[in-house]
């Protein structure tokens, strides 16, 4: 995940917007490729590798870009291997 990081400085907002859609798409295609995760869980994962604000991890933001990846046949439609978080949990020595 911390390759998905990014800093965002830009000065137009809408601008910003869209690129924080990006870094959530991407990482959404990394850490839920069948778009099946759980919102919660899903926004849990996210900001353990991402450093973006509370309101850009939104459920609602975050359905409207799965919906979005979706209806692309970005995610969803391929089994895939389980995703393997690299940044752990307390209980595997991660953060």
């Amino acid at each position: 995940m911390h390759s998905l990081g990014a800093v965002v400085l830009v000065h137009d907002r809408r601008y910003a917007q869209n690129h924080v859609l990006d870094i959530l798409a991407a990482a959404m295609l990394r850490l839920d490729p069948e778009g099946v995760l759980p919102l919660q869980e899903l926004t849990s994962r996210l900001s353990r590798g991402l450093s973006l604000t509370p309101d850009m991890l939104a459920s609602a933001r975050l359905q409207a870009t799965r919906e979005r990846l979706l209806a692309l046949g970005l995610i969803g439609l391929r089994p895939t291997a389980p995703v393997v978080d690299p940044v752990g949990t307390p209980e595997d020595g991660g953060r």
